[in-house]
């Protein structure tokens, strides 16, 4: 179903590889799993993310122009996202711990994490908010 738009990915992004990975509560060894991915870590290559379902939350740590921030994106059904190479960054799933995703890799390797032992990571939650974490509030103005 999704051919047509993740070769046109590939042929643009040099991919020469892709696969999908699906995680859910149930999944043998989930925790173990997911400590491999939430913990600050770079690649040689982009990390290139098409998710089927579920949600996510990237924190990217950008160390650029003297400044040290650390920035949270949350991705659903629908989003690609591209980490460029070397870009530091960790992955948590959202509290329904459950994630489907088309993943593109530039080496025949696959995915292949530089750890930084920095331990940032553990400074920030993964609280993910989800695409309606801001209700609308009705107003109801009284005339006079």
């Amino acid at each position: 179903a999704y051919s047509k738009p993740i070769n046109e990915l590939r042929r643009r992004g040099g991919y020469v590889t892709a696969d999908v990975i699906t995680v859910n509560k149930n999944t043998p060894g989930l925790d173990a799993m997911l400590a491999k991915f939430n913990i600050e870590h770079r690649h040689d290559e982009d990390e290139v993310r098409y998710i089927l379902s579920g949600r996510g939350l990237f924190h990217i740590h950008s160390q650029q122009q003297q400044r040290d921030q650390v920035v949270a994106i949350e991705v659903e059904a629908g989003d690609l996202i591209c980490i460029p190479r070397n870009t530091l960054h960790w992955f948590d799933l959202c509290g329904d711990r459950e994630i489907r995703a088309i993943r593109l890799f530039q080496g025949i390797s696959g995915w292949t994490p530089h750890y930084t032992h920095s331990a940032i990571d553990r400074k920030y939650e993964p609280v993910c908010w989800g695409p309606m974490y801001i209700q609308s509030q009705t107003t109801t103005i009284a005339e006079d």
